[in-house]
C-alpha cells in the first residue's frame, strides 16, 4: 500500500505497507511502515501504522517541537492534546518543557454558535531562567501571565445592537519576546483591551458603553477604562417644518453629545492596591453644538456655529504654598461635584477659484489651477477667573495659575480670550497632455500638485505674539511611482543674534522666517507589472517598497535634521521559490533597524522556510523543513537559535 503525503500522483514522497486494513469513514490500520523519498527506503519506519480516515471530530496528541538551546538545552515545544468538546466548542491544551527548568503551559478555547457569535479563550503561563545557574549574579528567573480573548457576535442575531470584546493582557512582555519569530510580537509594547456594547435607537440616537485596559510593557503602566460610556443624538433640523421661516432657519441643526468615563491609572504591581475610590478619576463631558448654512451670492458659503460645552466631576484641586524651606506649593483634593462649562461661536467662509492656462504650444494643453480658501473666525469668551475655573497664587512672589480641574480624565475649559481669525488655503493643480496613439490623439489628466495647503491665524486677544507659525504642507506623485509628502513650519517673527524672540515680524528686520520644523516623506512601489505590464504569469513576480524620510527640527537655534530609509521586499523568482525582506538605515545613528529575511521553498510534498534576523537585538534564526499535509505536520526538521543562546 502507498499512502501519499500531498495530492501529487506522481510524488517522490510516500510512505509504504504491505499489509493494511481500510474501514470506511473510520480509520485505516497497517503493519510495518516506512517512510521512502525518490524511491530509496529510508531508516524512518513503525511497526504499525494508524491513519484516520473520517470526517468526524478527533481527539488526539499534539506533536511537538524539539531541538537543543545552547543557554535552554534540550526542549520541547508545544506538546498539547486536542479536544473536541462538542459541535460548539473546542479546546488545545500546550506546553513547552527546558532541561533548565524553564516551562510554559497555555490553553486555547474556541466557540462558534452560528447566526449568534462566535471567539476564542487564550490563557498561558511561563516560567523563564536565564543565565548560569551556578553564577547567582548572572542567573535568573521570570514569570510572565497572558489573557486574550477575542469575541464577535453575528449581525443577524440583534439587529441595532452589537457587543464585542478583544482582551489582550500581557505580564512581562520580555519573556514572551524570547520565543517569538513574529516581527509584530518582537516590536509590540502597547496591548490594548476593549470590550464594547453599541446600540442604534430609532429616535437617531446610539449608545456606546466600553470597558478599556490600556497596558505599556515598557514603562509598566495600567490604565483602565471601567466603564466609559458615550451616548450621541444626532444632527437634527427642528424648523424644517415650518412654513414661513427664512431659509437660514430652517438649516439650523443640533446635535448632543454625553461622554462619561470612569479612570484607574498606575504602575501594574500596584495599582490595585490600597484605596481604589481613592484612586478612581471619573467625569462627564456634554457637548451641544448649533449649527447653519446658507449661500452669500453664488460663490460664497457661510457657515456659522455655536458650541455649548460642560464638564461634571467627583472633585477638583486647591493649590496652596507651604511656607517651608524652601517653600513649595502643595495639592489638595477636595470631594464632591464640581460643574464647568464654556461657549464659543465660529463663523465659516469658504469658496472655490479655477484659473485655467491654456498652451498652443509644449507638453501640456491645458493645466488648471483649483483654490480652496477658508477664512475661519473664532470667539471664545473667558469664565474661567470670574467663576472660579482658574486660580492664581504667589509663588516666590511669582504669580502661578492653575486649573481647578487640570487632573480632570475628560479635560476642562481653557483659559483665556480666544479672539481669532484662521486663513486656510487648499490648492490642487492639474493638467492635460496629448497623447498620440493608434486611433490619433486623446487626452490625458495629469496630477502636478495633489495638494498644496498654507494656514496661518492670528488672535486679537493675545497679550503678544498674535499671530501664530505658518503651516505649509504639499503632496504629488512624481513619475507616475513615487510619491512625495513634505510639510514645514516657519516662525515669521524675528530672533536677535542671541536666538532670542522678538516681537517684531521678520520682514520688519529684513531677515527671513524661521524655520522651525520639516518633514518630507519619499515613497515608491516597484514591481514587475510596472516594468512588464503585458506579463500575465503568476510568478517571477517582485514588489519593493522603499521610503525616505527626512526631518528637521530647530531645538536650541540649532537646525538637526534626522532622515532614514526603510525597504521592504516581496520576491518569487519561480513557482517555488519565495523571499521577502524587511530592513531600514538610520543615517543619524549611522546603523541599521530591525531586519528580518524570510525564505520558502516549495518542495512539492515537502516545505522548507527560514526566518532569519541577521543582526540587532533579537539576533535569530529559524530553520525548518516539514510536510505540508496537516496530518504529518508534526513529520518535521526543525534548527532553532535566539539571542539568548548566544547566536
Amino acid at each position: 500500500m502507498r499512502c501519499l503525503p500531498c495530492e501529487d500522483r506522481n510524488a517522490k514522497t510516500m510512505f509504504r505497507a504491505r499489509r493494511a486494513k481500510v474501514i470506511p469513514n473510520d480509520k485505516i490500520v497497517t503493519g510495518p511502515v516506512y517512510l521512502e523519498i525518490a524511491g530509496i527506503p529510508t531508516p524512518l519506519a513503525l511497526p504499525f501504522g494508524f491513519f484516520p480516515n473520517s470526517k468526524k471530530r478527533m481527539n488526539g496528541i499534539l506533536m511537538p517541537q524539539y531541538g537543543n538551546s545552547p543557554n535552554q538545552g534540550l526542549f520541547f515545544r508545544d506538546l498539547g492534546y486536542y479536544y473536541g468538546i462538542n459541535e460548539h466548542h473546542d479546546m488545545i491544551w500546550r506546553g513547552d518543557l527546558y532541561l533548565n527548568g524553564s516551562w510554559g503551559l497555555n490553553t486555547t478555547t474556541n466557540y462558534k454558535y452560528r447566526y449568534r457569535n462566535q471567539g476564542q479563550v487564550f490563557l498561558g503561563t511561563k516560567l523563564f531562567y536565564t543565565g548560569d545557574p551556578d553564577i547567582p549574579a548572572l542567573s535568573g528567573k521570570s514569570r510572565s501571565y497572558e489573557i486574550r480573548w477575542t469575541h464577535q457576535q453575528d449581525p443577524q442575531l440583534r439587529p441595532g445592537s452589537n457587543f464585542a470584546a478583544n482582551i489582550n493582557y500581557v505580564y512581562n512582555q520580555d519573556i514572551n519576546r524570547l520565543n517569538t519569530q513574529n516581527n509584530t510580537q518582537f516590536l509590540q509594547n502597547n496591548f490594548l483591551s476593549n470590550v464594547a456594547y453599541t446600540k442604534n435607537f430609532k429616535t437617531n440616537a446610539a449608545l456606546s458603553v466600553n470597558a478599556q485596559v490600556n497596558q505599556n510593557t515598557q514603562s509598566k503602566t495600567v490604565n483602565i477604562n471601567l466603564p466609559s460610556a458615550t451616548f450621541n443624538i444626532n444632527r437634527f433640523y427642528p424648523f424644517q417644518c415650518s412654513k414661513n421661516l427664512p431659509e437660514a432657519l430652517k438649516q439650523i441643526g443640533i446635535s448632543y453629545m454625553l461622554n462619561t468615563r470612569n479612570s484607574l491609572s498606575g504602575n501594574e504591581s500596584t495599582i490595585f492596591k490600597g484605596h481604589i475610590a481613592d484612586s478612581l478619576n471619573y467625569g462627564a463631558y456634554q457637548h451641544i453644538p448649533i449649527t447653519t448654512n446658507f449661500n452669500i451670492g453664488k460663490h460664497i458659503t457661510w457657515t456659522p456655529a455655536l458650541d455649548f460645552n460642560a464638564w461634571t466631576y467627583g472633585q477638583r484641586i486647591e493649590r496652596y504654598v507651604l511656607e517651608s524651606l524652601p517653600a513649595r506649593i502643595s495639592t489638595k483634593h477636595i470631594k464632591g461635584l464640581s460643574s464647568a462649562f464654556d461657549a464659543a461661536f465660529t463663523s465659516v467662509f469658504n469658496t472655490k477659484m479655477y484659473t485655467d492656462y491654456i498652451f498652443f504650444k509644449g507638453p501640456f494643453k491645458h493645466i488648471r489651477h483649483v483654490m480652496m480658501p477658508s477664512l475661519i473666525y473664532n470667539y471664545k469668551p473667558d469664565f474661567t477667573e470670574s467663576l472660579g475655573y482658574w486660580k492664581t497664587i504667589s509663588y516666590n512672589n511669582i504669580p502661578y495659575s492653575y486649573s481647578v480641574f487640570e487632573q480632570g480624565i475628560l479635560g476642562g475649559p481653557g483659559r483665556g480670550t480666544q479672539n481669532t481669525m484662521l486663513l486656510d488655503i487648499q490648492n490642487t493643480i492639474e493638467g492635460k497632455r496629448i497623447i498620440t496613439n493608434d486611433t490619433g490623439f486623446s487626452e490625458k489628466k495629469i496630477p502636478l500638485i495633489q495638494n498644496l495647503r498654507l494656514s496661518a491665524s492670528y488672535n486679537f486677544a493675545a497679550d503678544s505674539f498674535k499671530a501664530s507659525n505658518w503651516l505649509v504642507s504639499a503632496r504629488t506623485l512624481w513619475f507616475k511611482n513615487l510619491n512625495v509628502v513634505g510639510a514645514l513650519e516657519l516662525d515669521p517673527y524675528a530672533y536677535t543674534n542671541e536666538g532670542l524672540r522678538t516681537k517684531v515680524f521678520s520682514w520688519q528686520t529684513q531677515q527671513q522666517p524661521k524655520l522651525k520644523t520639516l518633514n518630507l516623506a519619499f515613497n515608491t512601489n516597484l514591481n514587475a507589472a510596472l516594468f512588464n505590464s503585458k506579463s500575465k504569469s503568476t510568478f517571477h513576480q517582485w514588489n519593493i517598497n522603499i521610503g525616505l524620510n527626512i526631518n528637521g527640527n530647530n531645538t536650541l537655534n540649532t537646525f538637526q535634521v534626522r532622515h532614514y530609509a526603510t525597504v521592504s521586499a516581496d520576491i518569487q523568482p519561480s513557482k517555488n521559490w519565495k523571499f521577502n525582506i524587511l530592513t531600514g538605515y538610520d543615517f543619524y545613528l549611522n546603523q541599521c533597524s530591525y531586519t528580518t529575511v524570510r525564505v520558502y521553498r516549495d518542495l512539492n510534498c515537502w516545505e522548507a522556510s527560514l526566518f532569519w534576523v541577521p543582526f540587532g537585538i533579537n539576533q535569530s534564526y529559524n530553520f525548518a523543513i516539514n510536510l505540508k499535509s496537516s496530518m504529518f505536520s508534526e513529520l518535521k526538521i526543525n534548527r532553532q537559535r535566539s539571542w539568548y543562546d548566544a547566536f
